[in-house]
């Protein structure tokens, strides 16, 4: 997931509710950097609290904006913009934004194994 994440660098992509658009500055092996187009400065988003949406969002099929809040609270609908971009992945954001996981047999979760 996180190879697929880190083509997204140098994007400009929206926000699936509001489509207010942001560019990923950067992508490393612990953040992504984002910079949100209305405020122009940049926020770090911690590769735990994206990994920990994927994860839901694969385990249970599909993941809300709520849901996604629950892992990153400052950020969700920056990561819910980053994972609709994902292979497999599919958006709606009417009535609520929902990413539904499409073939949740291609799709595994790839985290460092915590021992």
């Amino acid at each position: 997931m996180w190879n697929e994440l880190s083509m997204l660098k140098g994007r400009d992509l929206q926000t699936l509710g509001r489509a207010r658009r942001f560019s990923i500055v950067d992508i490393t092996c612990a953040a992504v950097l984002v910079r949100p187009g209305c405020s122009g400065s940049e926020r770090i988003i911690p590769r735990a609290q994206i990994d920990a949406a994927y994860r839901q969002l694969v385990q249970h099929g599909n993941i809300d904006l709520a849901g996604i809040r629950h892992h990153s609270e400052m950020n969700p609908v920056y990561v819910a913009a980053m994972l609709a971009e994902l292979p497999g992945i599919t958006s709606r954001s009417r009535p609520k934004i929902v990413l539904t996981c499409t073939n949740r047999v291609d799709i595994a979760p790839t985290f460092p194994v915590r021992r």
